[in-house]
């Protein structure tokens, strides 16, 4: 199968990442925190023997000589607040802390920072510690960083590593997890805007691939679960429970078993267009949510209220899309269902292909019951970023608080190039998407009134 080296950066990269790894290790590979494997395991025979088992948990666990287990993973920081956070929790300690670069500088919001000046100073260390994840690797297929795009250390420093990532490891896959910042919640940070647009423009230029998330859709799903008074907490289990689902079929086996790579390779037809919208149900545990059938769960990958990201599926068209379901079905089964909704709903898909839907079973169950994740490269995503567009032209047309990056050596002429970069992309989606829902209005959408489910 190969290796993932987890790389988490920035106080949002490493809360969702340690919440992902507390998630896989003790609910899914039953790593205790201590790093010694649970006795009392039960992976209801999704296994041959313990050889198998291991050789699916060494993805994203390094076994030591003594028999305990380690996440592959980096954690950076430019200040030490959410890594110090970290090791106080309860798997805390499974991380080995000759893997975690900190810093006492901080970013201050500020993506120039932590891109040019002070993130490029303490980037060669961080390198240094993923070189030593990689040599404990016999067969690295690539890298998973987890950032937001709002700040400065995971906006600036995240896409410096990544860059760098690119550079070091050329013929590795370089896959990131990146949150965007909501457009509605307040901010403390005016350059917010920028910091999301210049690191995007790092994403498209230095990743394979990009699984979107948006603050303000997962804001939405968080106040439909009543957890706000959970405050981004909540949204970080969100994130991890969901990227716990996309890489399963990396963990466990599963029918076709996918990595990295044969993931990008099924959903990315034009290398440029490398930014997937995920769906996830159930999103809840509850007992309403434990019994849908497949035809159910495919209906509510659909669901915009589902998405992780702010854009509605049905303003645009899927140009790929894989389904990875987690349960006692059948591939059968799910491929059954998968050709008939790719049938009834073909004006979903653009036209100048088939239908590219491909669909994957995973036996080992998320909890206790079945859930279904759709990974899916649609252009709907242009919504997004059009709106984020919109929000930094605001800004960059009155060259407010412009002064804020360019102290740190930044020139004017960048800010355009990320601006027009931004708008190839959006370009680019709408052109394979036909421009068939030019007139489509997302805004007389009451998402409100439907059911999460």
């Amino acid at each position: 199968m190969g290796e993932v080296i987890h790389v988490q950066v920035g106080g949002c990269g490493n809360h969702i990442g340690y919440q992902f790894y507390e998630r896989i290790a003790k609910h899914e590979h039953s790593i205790l925190p201590n790093g010694e494997k649970s006795l009392t395991r039960n992976h209801e025979n999704i296994y041959t023997d313990i050889d198998e088992e291991n050789y699916y948990t060494n993805v994203f666990f390094e076994e030591s000589k003594s028999g305990r287990w380690s996440p592959r993973a980096v954690l950076a920081d430019l200040e030490p607040y959410s890594i110090d956070q970290i090791q106080q929790l309860e798997y805390g300690r499974i991380f080995k802390s000759e893997y975690n670069a900190i810093y006492q500088y901080g970013a201050g919001g500020n993506w120039a920072k932590g891109h040019y000046t002070i993130g490029a100073e303490c980037v060669d260390n961080v390198m240094e510690v993923v070189r030593k994840q990689a040599e404990n690797c016999g067969n690295l297929q690539g890298f998973q960083l987890m950032h937001s795009l709002g700040g400065g250390s995971g906006s600036g420093w995240g896409t410096l590593v990544i860059s760098k990532l690119r550079e070091e490891y050329p013929d590795k896959i370089v896959s990131s997890c990146s949150v965007f910042p909501s457009l509605k919640a307040s901010s403390t940070n005016p350059v917010e805007a920028y910091n999301c647009v210049l690191a995007f423009h790092q994403l498209i230029e230095n990743t394979d691939f990009v699984s979107c998330f948006d603050n303000e859709a997962l804001i939405e799903i968080q106040s439909k679960l009543n957890l706000t008074n959970e405050g981004f907490s909540a949204i970080n289990r969100i994130i991890a429970k969901v990227m716990s689902d996309v890489t399963c079929s990396f963990r466990f086996p599963s029918h076709l078993g996918y990595n990295l790579r044969k993931l990008a390779t099924n959903l990315i037809p034009f290398p440029r267009l490398h930014f997937a919208t995920i769906s996830h149900t159930p999103i809840s545990a509850d007992s309403n949510n434990s019994s849908k059938n497949i035809s159910e769960l495919f209906q509510n990958l659909t669901s915009p209220n589902n998405v992780m990201c702010g854009c509605d599926p049905r303003s645009g068209r899927y140009m790929a899309a894989i389904a990875l379901f987690r349960g006692s079905m059948t591939l059968k089964e799910v491929n059954d269902v998968a050709s008939s909704v790719s049938n009834k709903n073909s004006s979903n898909w653009v036209d100048w292909m088939p239908p590219n839907l491909k669909s994957n079973v995973c036996k080992k169950k998320s909890g206790d019951f079945e859930s279904a994740t759709l990974i899916a490269n649609s252009t709907s995503i242009r919504f997004l970023l059009t709106n984020i567009e919109n929000r930094f032209d605001n800004l960059f047309k009155r060259k407010a608080y412009l002064h804020n990056l360019c102290y740190e050596g930044m020139d004017e002429m960048e800010f355009s190039e990320a601006q027009h970069n931004l708008n190839d992309i959006i370009t680019e989606y709408k052109c394979y998407g036909d421009e068939i829902l030019d007139d489509f209005d997302d805004s007389n959408l009451d998402l409100s009134s439907k059911d999460l489910i």
